[in-house]
């Protein structure tokens, strides 16, 4: 799943367009081609959607598991990728390849996104207490849905989940109800600082795999085989360790920052 540093990359990648002619629209559905001699106001970004502005109407582009774009170069064939559209901008063509792409026929309203920013994990207008606040709410729930509920933490997918909670040594099964304050807090300052790792590194091209917990086999940590189980009612694959994320683990004193590891994480 393409999660929020994902989408604010491929948002940012996209800015070139602002202010451009959209002067043709093909491989595409036809209801899409309402798009042509329009001008591009804007694009931006919020969890895992992605806006394409028009005066009239707007784009919601939402990437699934592996969507993404290409600027130019050849139409990639086969197996490998679908492509869903492709957009000529005066001199650039655009190509959205493994994505579902909305037509919205009303004006976008700002507030849209906005109001949400500062629940948004990768969005530089995140607010740690609007956040705890949103959340806390949620006592019901069990703290894997909750991460995983966009409108309560847009941007969040199944890999941010699974490192944060590891990181604040929380067992994926726990109702948020049960975990304190301090701990709740915990919880969503790792999936702020995970999920910045995530972008940063992205944005460096970095081939370093920031992730510790997920698609692993030991926990980097204990040396503990990771366990992995359909989890809540979103029941989502998750990868957790039975020893530093075991019930007893939500006891311990917060730390100020994440655990560094005692050796570094074998890639498995």
């Amino acid at each position: 799943m393409v999660e929020g540093p994902g989408v604010r990359n491929q948002c940012e990648k996209l800015q070139r367009f602002r202010n451009r002619r959209l002067n043709a629209a093909t491989m595409c559905p036809s209801e899409l081609t309402v798009l042509v001699d329009q001008v591009v106001l804007s694009i931006c970004c919020l969890g895992k959607q992605l806006f394409v502005v028009f005066v009239s109407f707007y784009l919601r582009i939402h990437f699934g598991m592996n969507g993404t774009t290409r600027i130019n170069g050849k139409v990639v064939e086969g197996g490998e990728k679908k492509l869903v559209a492709e957009f000529k901008l005066e001199r650039d063509i655009l190509r959205l390849y493994d994505c579902t792409v909305a037509l919205i026929e009303r004006p976008f309203r700002p507030e849209q996104v906005s109001t949400s920013k500062p629940l948004d994990f990768c969005a530089d207008e995140y607010c740690p207490d609007r956040s705890f606040e949103v959340c806390r709410r949620a006592a019901a729930q069990m703290i894997s849905d909750l991460l995983l509920d966009q409108s309560r933490c847009p941007g969040v997918g199944n890999v941010i989940k699974c490192e944060a909670l590891f990181r604040a040594c929380i067992n994926p099964h726990t109702l948020v109800e049960s975990i304190d304050d301090e701990r709740l807090r915990l919880v969503l300052k790792e999936s702020r600082a995970f999920t910045m790792e995530w972008y940063y590194s992205k944005v460096r091209r970095d081939v370093q795999n920031v992730r510790l917990i997920y698609n692993r086999r030991t926990c980097p940590w204990c040396r503990s085989v990771v366990q992995k189980q359909y989890v809540g009612h979103t029941n989502r694959l998750t990868f957790w360790c039975g020893t530093c994320q075991s019930p007893s683990s939500h006891t311990r004193p917060v730390l100020s920052g994440p655990v560094p590891p005692p050796r570094p994480a074998k890639r498995s």
